[in-house]
């Protein structure tokens, strides 16, 4: 299975002489990029590859590592690190061996997956070394298990089994006793460089990249894969894995198609993989990684190193290609990419330059490797050896299909971006490849000529189950009354209720129904009845109310006709539609059919007045025709869509399940009568007891008047298309305008978009709900999703929601079949709430009606809407456009509302509307349309965008109007937007390129380019990129802004703004005010606005749980953190049930977490575990993830809350720690005010007083109230979710707070975090043999077990309830007799400056990722500085006192066993004249 093509294998030559002191050379360009990636990525494992070998006997740890220091003397690649030199990434071939060897027991399966991961997290340093490290693990069985990880840079795939054929050999002969390694001298990394380095210059190379240049144009930059999450605009790195079920059956079937199509399996599997992305994404044109060996030369067959390169595949995939057609188009295609692999793929990105973004990988974001693994050279050497697996980990890719061939079968897995995906979606991809694989492979006779559109993907479960979920919600209310019977049932409820309400005039419902009926009356003497159709031709006001009800209560449908049409349009819709009577109001201003007669109000209404005013029968059915609406027809006239009555009686029953007990609710009538919305505004209110408001046309048209009336009128709900919501989010965020009377906003017609003056208004402005709400005219309501309480959490694009009872709706590819969750398809409506078709358009009917496939009742159809959505897999839809009208720029999909909401988070754009427009053939472009406070170049209109929106979304042209043009129902007419100006008209024109640098700064950062570029034809918005920069000249032009301007510039802000204007901008700021980011008083506004309780949180009517001393059933979250884990032991030791809430798949998988946890505290075998339920959950998810009946037991089940969980993160900023941290902590007080009233123990901090505030005394009592000035994330999380607690007590929740100091190890074991601060500055401090010699004030440090005990202690009494209380060490540890212990441990240490101990940390940098390293810019920016604050104490020290506890006396020892264990555990090394615990 092996496609490595064999171009030559010359004559063999000398092997390069062994290193006899260090040797420098250049890295090639492979290694280059990698050491770049190292030094830039957030998850510096994303290069590691750790394997597990086991070999089933128990072998000699001693004897295996002095065969691996063999192996390692044998391989300059495995003696190697990197550093750079100038511009220049140089390998250092060390002359030593140096190894990092293990020899650990492991004392169950658990245990080794820890060591496993632990493993395959290394943290390598490419600059020290060494780059590999082995671990030989006891298991307690008969075997010996083997974890090795190995760096990326001196290593590939094929190195594996010549790395463990060589180290196992030299082990048997050291256990034989023979000297290890008597064959020939090993071929060096340095030979393959000089042979492969040939390669690459020349007409053959140059002819290589031109392949690659011209292969790669135009392609799709970005995988549209369905994600769960969004991209993050950093890529994580967070890698998982999932195997992908495949039988030995499966391996053998595939071998035999490969031969019998000429083709090999890999290349089949590739094909498969092609026909798998295809269908999950709908893009036809696709991008596959993979790699490609570069061991052409027999030598090179036992060379350790990185002898691999990628190459990019490219796949043109469409549904109606058969599987043969696919077949010969991959093999073609692997063969000819493989010819031209020589190119590092690191040179292929430089010369196609596609891009660069800190959110994915370039050119492809999916790959397919091919592991060959044999056994039998491994039982050569008599052992029992199970083939080497790899450890999954860090992720490059979004998502890599890798293949394990063995000699009897094939495996596979899929790693994948865990920030992406989540393990339930992956799990499914799996299913679905492996479903996918055996359709292509299907026995006997597969069809080789069968389309890849017909292939299977669904698994036979997957697709019944969700044809089930897809099925209909019955509720027969709905089909059993009519819309005319619920009104009049609504009437003879509330008789003398307000029903309409317009200008100064009103009517009762019994006012209403009373002269609707006589006019009814007076209709159905001029032929109005079922089966007729009756226009209604009239202006707002109570009489169209009237006559609107009039009509129902005849029977007839209705015709709405909007006076402001076109006559020509009117004219139309009154032909076609066969209206046999039109109402109107006075003469109508157009002719009038024949056939059709006129029914004047205001010469009928008179006669009308005197007929009766009793209900009369109608003889209408739900399915009888209720009223037929005109819309844009895709012919050019208007098409009439015919609804029944079933459809509106179904809508106001939803409308009621939405509102609950709003239901009556006072409700503007905003929209016109021609938009069906209006139907559910006018019967969802009428039938429910509200108040209806009508406003006139003038007033819909005059924002500002419309939002005081609205406010005046004490309207509770509003239904609007989204352009007016927006329109008038600005003004009442703007204006500060409250409405004090609005309960709930609904938005419909179009895709809802989130801007910032949305989230005000919601925020500040009123306590309403926003509503989404989807349906077509075909159906009418479809599906609905209410946001959250929290305006500040809402996404750009809200979802539309789930459906509703009595609607069915499915999601179907072009072939009809369903496909599956969060894979983009076409929306299907079906129900009885379906319209009958289109009026007198029996071919457009047909077109958009058919029997449903899926549903065996008779008559059951199905809607096309052209609407395309996905569903997610707990059965919420988003939308995503229209079919037949994608917006695609340079292969990308993309969504106009994203750049919308951009633009409109400008603070000077009231609105916007972006479209594509076509300049040529296959150029299409976008074009924003603004509607703006002033004009803006759009110069400065890219750069702010470019700020926040990749560059394929930056519009090519701005234009500005007065206003958008609107469509009658009030939606964007984009139709209407006028064609763009050319370039040099319209909006202030941009620089172009080549525009000349202006200000000093400009031209200095031109000139460093220069430099680097090695030209200067630099124009001021030029792309650092686009002119020939790459990754390692972007470090040294970092480097050279940091020397020149002594300012230090991020490399993220250097890729994120490459351009000569841009990085002028970030070295002013960073000069003007210390950073390129938002200002303090900025994030103080947010921290301000996030530390608002939501107002759903109340506690009226809810009754307190148990008294403080009777507590028993205890909530604890953070019991698989190091101080949770303590608090679990103390309520358990005070008798408590704790209820643990841990974020787990299943329960068994939380006690796994939580007994993981207390291992690694020594706390195991102190829990009581009959007594600790486990609560697997997520504390940012409304109701923590679970069901309403879950959440609800446990809510009346718990009697108190300790929320100690937290995200502890110095280094994180405000926004990564928020939704543990702020969000959790709102779910947690809504927990608490639920069915039961529970008071809440929480933990926070004494971090929160900014060192701002004026130095003084910090008591219990004092009140955090200034946030600027806290300079990292976690104090400012912790400030809000205070300001929480002290609104949580105002409603009336207990909260007592429970600020703490230092938290040390257990008082007698010592065992304490890894990444605690305290512990490590002693790291720190033991590691440097130097510390600072002013550390500070005296260490408040209390142990855990002591802080825990203290927590239960004071929850149980209620002298401490709703108070805030200081838990640290009132006198504390003072810094010289901590470093006394360090050195009676046997560390030297001496005392320096801090700006000295800052820079030898920096230098350190740390060994494992967990190092105060990090922080050392923090530290000097002053951003972990805590103020000159003094705190106290004394009244928390009284409430101890009264429970028979106090403060102990500070004790050196507590310092000493905190030592003593992370020694014993590795963190520390041993003390000068100790046995050493590892080698070195």
């Amino acid at each position: 299975m092996n496609d490595h093509l064999v171009a030559d294998r010359a004559a063999a030559a000398e092997p390069a002489a062994p290193a006899a002191e260090t040797i420098r050379r250049p890295a090639s360009d492979s290694q280059a990029g990698i050491w770049f990636v190292d030094q830039y990525a957030t998850d510096a494992t994303v290069y590691n590859s750790p394997i597990s070998l086991t070999v089933r006997s128990r072998l000699d740890a001693a004897l295996l590592r002095r065969a691996l220091r063999h192996v390692v003397a044998r391989h300059e690649s495995l003696r190697t690190t990197f550093a750079l030199a100038g511009d220049t990434v140089m390998q250092h071939i060390h002359a030593e061996p140096r190894t990092w060897w293990q020899a650990v027991r492991a004392r169950d399966d658990a245990d080794l997956a820890r060591l496993e991961r632990e493993l395959a997290g290394t943290r390598f340093d490419l600059g020290e070394g060494p780059l590999l490290r082995a671990l030989c693990v006891d298991t307690g069985r008969d075997e010996t298990r083997l974890l090795v990880n190995v760096h990326h840079a001196v290593f590939d795939g094929l190195s594996w089994d010549i790395f463990l054929t060589e180290w196992l050999t030299a082990y048997q002969d050291l256990a034989a006793g023979r000297p290890p390694g008597a064959g020939s001298p090993a071929r060096q990394f340095r030979d393959f460089q000089d042979w492969h380095g040939e390669r690459l210059s020349g007409p053959a190379y140059d002819k290589s990249l031109a392949y690659w240049k011209d292969k790669l144009a135009g392609a799709p930059p970005l995988l549209a894969l369905p994600l769960d999450a969004p991209r993050p605009p950093v890529q994580s790195f967070q890698g998982a894995d999932e195997p992908v079920p495949l039988t030995a059956e499966t391996a053998r079937d595939l071998r035999a198609r490969a031969r019998q199509e000429g083709v090999t399996p890999l290349m089949l599997l590739l094909a498969a993989y092609a026909v798998f992305l295809h269908r999950h994404t709908g893009q036809q044109d696709l991008l596959v990684g993979v790699p490609a060996s570069l061991r052409d030369r027999a030598e090179a067959q036992s060379l350790i190193g990185h002898l691999v390169n990628t190459v990019v595949l490219r796949h043109r995939v469409s549904g109606d290609l058969t599987v043969r057609e696919l077949l010969a188009q991959v093999k073609d295609e692997v063969v000819t990419s493989m010819r031209h692999r020589a190119p590092a793929f690191e040179k292929v990105v430089e010369a196609v330059n596609p891009g660069r973004s800190t959110g994915h990988a370039p050119i492809f974001q999916t790959m397919v490797t091919l592991i060959p693994k044999g056994g039998a050279r491994y039982r050569r050497l008599g052992l029992d050896v199970d083939a080497w697996r790899h450890l999954g980990g860090a992720a490059k890719y979004d998502l890599v299909l890798i293949l394990e061939e063995h000699e009897d079968r094939l495996d596979a897995c899929f790693e994948y971006d865990t920030a992406l995906f989540r393990p339930q979606t992956v799990r499914a991809f799996a299913r679905r490849f492996g479903t996918l694989l055996r359709g292509m492979l299907a026995d006997p006779d597969p069809d080789p000529d069968a389309a890849v559109a017909d292939l299977p993907l669904l698994t036979e479960t997957e697709e019944r189950d969700l044809l089930a979920a897809w099925r209909t919600e019955r509720d027969d209310k709905a089909v059993r009354e009519t819309v005319a019977a619920l009104f009049e049932r609504q009437v003879r409820r509330t008789p003398d209720r307000v029903a309409v309400e317009f200008a100064d005039r009103t009517l009762t419902y019994r006012e209403l129904n009373e002269q609707a009926n006589r006019l009814a009356r007076a209709l159905r003497a001029r032929g109005a009845g079922v089966g007729t159709r009756v226009a209604l031709f009239l202006d707002r006001g109570l009489e169209t109310i009237v006559g609107l009800l009039a009509v129902l209560k005849t029977g007839a449908c209705y015709v709405p006709v909007d006076p402001a049409y076109p006559r020509d349009r009117i004219e139309f819709m009154l032909a076609d539609s066969r209206a046999g009577l039109v109402v109107t109001r006075g003469a109508p201003a157009c002719r009038v059919p024949p056939g059709a007669a006129v029914f004047d109000l205001d010469a009928e209404l008179p006669a009308a007045r005197s007929l009766p005013g009793d209900d009369l029968s109608t003889g209408k059915s739900p399915g009888d025709e209720i009223y037929l609406i005109y819309t844009s027809g895709s012919t050019g006239r208007p098409k009439g869509v015919v609804i029944n009555d079933v459809t509106i009686a179904n809508l106001v029953h939803r409308q009621r399940d939405l509102s609950g007990p709003h239901a009556d609710a006072r409700t503007l009538q905003y929209m016109s009568l021609s938009f069906d919305v209006s139907a559910q505004e006018i019967f969802g209110t009428l039938c429910a007891g509200g108040t209806l408001v009508p406003a006139d046309a003038e007033l819909r048209t005059d924002l500002h008047r419309l939002v005081a009336f609205v406010d005046e009128r004490r309207i509770a709900r509003l239904y609007l298309p989204y352009i007016a919501l927006h329109q008038i989010a600005t003004i009442v965020a703007r204006d500060r305008t409250p409405l004090r009377h609005l309960v709930e906003v609904y938005t419909t017609g179009e895709q809802l978009v989130v801007t910032p003056q949305l989230r005000e208004m919601f925020a500040a402005c009123t306590d309403a709900a926003l509503l989404n709400i989807y349906g077509p005219s075909e159906s009418h309501l479809c599906t609905a999703h209410r946001l959250p309480d929290d305006p500040w959490s809402w996404p750009e694009a809200p979802p539309i929601g789930r459906t509703v009872p009595n609607v069915r709706l499915l999601v179907l590819d072009e072939r009809g079949r369903p496909v599956p969750p969060g894979v983009s398809g076409e929306l299907y409506v079906g129900g009885p709430i379906l319209s009958p078709g289109y009026n007198g358009l029996p071919e457009q009917t047909r077109a958009r009606f058919a029997a449903d496939p899926f549903d065996r009742a008779p008559g059951a159809r199905l809607y096309r809407t052209g609407d395309l959505v996905r569903q997610s897999a707990d059965g919420v839809f988003t939308y995503l456009g229209r079919a037949d009208d994608q917006v695609k720029i340079r292969g990308y999909r993309i969504e106009p509302a994203e750049i919308e909401a951009a633009l409109n988070d400008l603070g000077f754009v009231d609105a916007s509307a972006v479209v594509a427009v076509e300049c040529g053939p296959g150029d299409r472009r976008l074009v924003a349309y603004l509607v703006a406070a002033r004009r803006v170049p759009e110069a400065e209109l890219r750069r702010r965008l470019g700020a926040v929106l990749p560059d394929y979304m930056v519009p090519w042209r701005f234009v500005h109007l007065d206003a958008l043009p609107t469509t009658p129902s009030g939606k964007i007419d984009r139709r209407a937007l006028p064609d763009p100006p050319e370039p040099g008209g319209g909006s202030a024109p941009s620089s172009a390129p080549g525009t000349a640098a202006s200000s000093p700064t400009q031209r200095r950062i031109r000139d460093i380019w220069a430099g680097l570029l090695g030209h200067g034809d630099i124009g001021l918005d030029d792309d650092f990129f686009a002119l020939g920069g790459h990754s390692v000249l972007a470090v040294g032009l970092s480097q050279a802004l940091r020397e020149e301007f002594g300012i230090d510039v991020p490399l993220r802000t250097l890729l994120s703004t490459p351009t000569v204007a841009g990085m002028a901008d970030c070295v002013q700021r960073a000069r003007t005010d210390g950073g390129a980011g938002r200002t303090d008083d900025d994030l103080a506004s947010v921290l301000r606005g996030d530390a608002r309780l939501p107002a759903r949180i109340t506690t009226a009517g809810v009754e307190r749980a148990a008294p403080a001393d009777g507590v028993r059933h205890v909530l604890l979250t953070g019991a698989t953190g190091f101080l949770g884990g303590y608090l679990l032991r103390s309520l358990l030791a005070a008798g408590c049930v704790v209820h643990c809430l841990v974020r787990a798949e299943d329960e068994r998988q939380a006690r796994e977490r939580i007994m993981a946890n207390a291992r690694r505290y020594l706390l195991a075998d102190h829990l009581d575990l009959s007594r600790v339920h486990v609560v697997p959950g997520d504390l940012t998810r409304e109701r923590f993830g679970m069901d309403a009946r879950r959440y609800a037991a446990l809510a009346g089940r718990i009697d108190a809350v300790h929320h100690t969980a937290a995200h502890i993160n110095f280094a994180a900023p405000y926004a990564s720690v928020k939704p543990a941290n702020v969000d959790g902590f709102v779910r947690i007080v809504e927990f608490c005010a639920e069915r039961v009233l529970k008071p809440l123990h929480y933990t926070s901090t004494l971090a929160v007083f900014s060192p701002r505030r004026a130095a003084g005394v910090i008591t219990e009592d004092s009140v955090p109230d200034e946030p600027r000035g806290l300079g990292i994330g976690y104090a400012q999380s912790k400030w809000v979710a205070e300001r929480l607690a002290l609104a949580a007590r105002e409603r009336g929740v207990p909260v007592t707070v429970y600020r703490i100091g230092r938290v040390g190890g257990d008082s007698v074991t010592g065992a304490c975090r890894a990444d605690d601060f305290f512990w490590l500055q002693l790291k720190s401090f033991v590691r440097l043999g130097l510390a600072p010699d002013d550390p500070g004030r005296p260490v408040d440090l209390l142990p855990a077990d002591v802080v825990a005990d203290m927590v239960t202690g004071l929850s149980r009494t209620p002298r401490a309830e709703n108070r805030t209380l200081h838990v640290f060490h009132p006198r504390g540890l003072d810094w010289s007799t901590v470093f006394e212990v360090i050195r009676g441990q046997g560390y030297a240490l001496r005392t320096v400056p801090a700006d000295a101990w800052l820079d030898a940390l920096a230098a350190d940098g740390g060994d494992d990722g967990r190092s105060l390293a990090a922080l050392v810019p923090l530290f000097r920016e002053g951003a972990m500085e805590l103020g000159d604050h003094v705190y106290a104490n004394t009244a928390t020290g009284d409430v101890l006192r009264s429970v028979g506890m106090d403060f102990p006396e500070a004790d050196a020892a507590w310092v000493a066993s905190m030592i003593r264990h992370f020694r014993a555990a590795g963190e520390l090394p041993a003390a000068p004249g100790s046995p050493a615990s590892a080698a070195r």
